[in-house]
């Protein structure tokens, strides 16, 4: 994603054309009813300039499979294919074999640029300098990018580096999303960060005169380890993958404060950060980028534990459901979910941090955080206190208004708008900040918005968003 104050880009790997062209009519006559099953003589690929057949052809049935004239094995080899990211179109006919009950099996493929950027970060944040003394702005910036089908063998190695003042990060990542032939997937991926989190370095209000200021002060630590991950589609729409983390961790705290700050986690010195992980995904749009119906649903759990060697114990849980729905006027609407929630002392990069849920401040990249600011506070509650939480939640609508279609360098282009709201818990800042509001402004919640344009191009997917220069005006608090 690149956020450039008023801009905001993000890239789609596995962006596909918005329109797909009629599914050849099978050209295999229909036997009378009761035989409609046929025996799969050979697969002939066409259009395969880079893929290697034997990839395409683990997708389908195998030689001497009985296929039904319903098609289903085949829609759902046709899906699969389309979601590696590799072709635009796939499409297939059914044709007599050499002889009475074969088929031959024609599949037509498109192929896509898989040498791509996936993503691109640029924009500014406010900053604070290492004895936490506010600065105005500060430039950040990153890129991710990668061949994701290598040498035609649908492997996948990509990179990615991100930095800001005092701040950087770099990922190395590889994938095999249909190992061997098999429908076993795996992923193994290396990193290091150089970072710095803001935490409070008193109570989050200290003198009532000052209730919306908070004293940031900058810890630097440093990360460094990997991951793998193993998972199966357990259906057509939906995987399974389990995850093994190992990394550790340096943690600078400030001597002065160390005994006083409020949302740390870490632990001084050195640590281990070992976690299991497990996650679900179901996945029915009808495109990645530009999607006008069906869902996309995952759910992830995340288990550290000293059982496993991690100097951490906690245990995290985050459910993001989305819908999408046509309009009768043909214009497209969208409703997210996000709940998350974690169980004992995870660091703090773990904590669910307040500017991936409003769009009006920069999310984070690479893990790596470039913003000083608490929450805009628009509806003026006691979400001004938060800035990581063990706690969040957002519901959000987006609303989009297709404004062209077609079939070259450019899929489509639409316009949007989007709206919702959220909450970020800490409980420790929520025992010592309640005395200080009153009703409904006790409830840590908050506006967020954004709008733009959206374009699905043969290099991917783009947003240009203008929350985030909006969300370099300050905001009075509770100006909604």
């Amino acid at each position: 994603m690149i956020q450039w104050g008023f801009l905001s880009l993000m890239h789609s790997a596995h962006a596909q054309p918005l329109i797909e062209r009629e599914r050849p009519s099978s050209s295999v006559s229909t036997q009378q009813e009761g035989e409609l099953d046929y025996i799969l003589e050979r697969i002939e690929i066409k259009g395969d300039t880079k893929t290697l057949g034997q990839v395409i052809r683990s997708y389908f049935p195998r030689i001497g499979k009985k296929l039904n004239m319903d098609h289903k094995s085949l829609q759902k080899a046709r899906y699969q294919l389309l979601t590696t990211g590799f072709f635009r179109d796939v499409q297939f006919v059914l044709q007599r074999g050499s002889q009475r009950g074969y088929v031959i099996l024609t599949v037509y493929v498109s192929e896509r640029n898989t040498l791509i950027i996936q993503d691109v970060w640029l924009g500014f944040s406010r900053y604070a300098a290492s004895d936490g003394t506010a600065q105005p702005f500060t430039l950040y910036g990153g890129i991710e990018g990668g061949e994701t089908n290598l040498m035609g063998t649908g492997m996948g190695l990509g990179g990615a580096l991100a930095g800001a003042q005092d701040q950087i990060a770099f990922r190395t990542r590889f994938s095999y999303p249909r190992a061997f032939g098999t429908p076993w997937m795996f992923e193994a991926q290396v990193g290091y960060n150089g970072a710095q989190e803001y935490v409070t370095a008193t109570s989050p209000l200290g003198d009532r005169s000052t209730s919306s200021q908070l004293l940031d002060t900058p810890l630097s630590y440093k990360r460094s380890g990997g991951e793998g991950v193993i998972g199966q589609a357990i259906s057509s729409f939906s995987r399974l993958l389990l995850q093994y983390r190992l990394e550790g961790i340096d943690a600078n705290l400030p001597e002065e404060n160390r005994g006083n700050l409020i949302n740390n986690k870490l632990i001084a010195g050195k640590s281990i950060l070992s976690a299991c992980g497990v996650s679900w995904v179901l996945d029915t749009r009808d495109d990645p980028f530009l999607p006008t119906k069906g869902e996309w649903i995952s759910a992830h759990a995340l288990l550290s534990t000293s059982w496993i060697g991690s100097s951490y114990q906690f245990i995290k849980v985050d459910v993001r459901a989305s819908r999408w729905f046509v309009l009768p006027w043909k214009h497209i609407f969208r409703v997210d979910g996000i709940m998350g929630l974690i169980e004992g002392e995870a660091p703090i990069f773990e904590n669910f941090y307040v500017a991936d849920f409003t769009d009006l401040l920069p999310h984070r990249v690479l893990d790596l955080n470039f913003d000083r600011r608490s929450s805009p506070n628009l509806l003026g509650t006691s979400i001004e206190t938060m800035r990581y939480g063990e706690y969040a939640g957002k519901l959000n609508i987006q609303y989009r208004w297709p404004i062209y279609r077609g079939h070259r360098s450019i899929y489509g282009v639409d316009l949007f708008g989007s709206t919702g709201v959220y909450t970020v818990i800490d409980p420790e800042i929520v025992k010592k900040s309640m005395e200080h509001y009153r009703g409904i402004n006790r409830v840590p919640i908050d506006f967020t918005f954004n709008f733009g344009l959206q374009m699905d191009t043969v290099a991917g997917g783009f947003t240009f968003g203008l929350s985030n220069f909006v969300g370099l005006v300050p905001f009075p608090s509770g100006s909604l």
